[in-house]
């Protein structure tokens, strides 16, 4: 996913093919990392070409082109989060088309709803560690929080998952042996 630092040097100085090559490395990555937070598709959309326009028009505040990945990933975080927060309403993902199939039948299946069990900045850092393999150092860094509490939050949230996940299945063989 990361772009040269000849190329974020060139984004630097204003080039427009660099700006289409940075575009083409990270939509897919700062859409669905916008969504999981705004969780609505056109918002999503809007906040994802807000990001780009700071991107093009403020790379100046980047000191470090090493820095770019945080950095782009921190614009599109911080404005999510922004749109968010002035929202008073969250829309749930089933409201949305993306896996409402696999989130129905699971909460069909199961009976709990997973896409309400943790919180925006859970969230974000199971998806970056576990999606886009981002170290919790890293992670740490653009959350502006610390290692510890990153650590803490990844290792509680996934202790959730597989709790819940064995009470869902201990659950299901309860009801298939009161079937027989």
């Amino acid at each position: 996913m990361k772009v040269s630092i000849k190329m974020i040097e060139e984004l630097k100085r204003g080039y427009e093919s660099a700006f289409n090559e940075v575009y083409e490395a990270y939509e897919k990555l700062l859409y669905f990392l916008i969504f999981s937070i705004v969780r609505n598709k056109e918002v999503a959309k809007d906040v994802l070409q807000d990001v780009f326009v700071k991107v093009f028009v403020d790379t100046s505040s980047l000191r470090s082109p090493k820095n770019f990945h945080s950095w782009i990933i921190k614009i599109a975080k911080n404005s999510a989060l922004t749109i968010a927060k002035k929202s008073s309403k969250y829309i749930s993902l089933e409201d949305c088309d993306i896996d409402k199939i696999s989130l129905e039948a699971y909460k069909a299946q199961y009976n709990f709803d997973i896409s309400k069990l943790f919180s925006a900045e859970d969230n974000l850092i199971v998806i970056y560690h576990l999606v886009y393999g981002i170290s919790f150092k890293e992670i740490a860094t653009m959350l502006n929080t610390t290692f510890d509490r990153v650590v803490a939050k990844y290792y509680r949230v996934i202790r959730k998952i597989r709790a819940l996940h064995k009470e869902a299945k201990m659950n299901e063989k309860k009801k298939e042996k009161w079937k027989r």
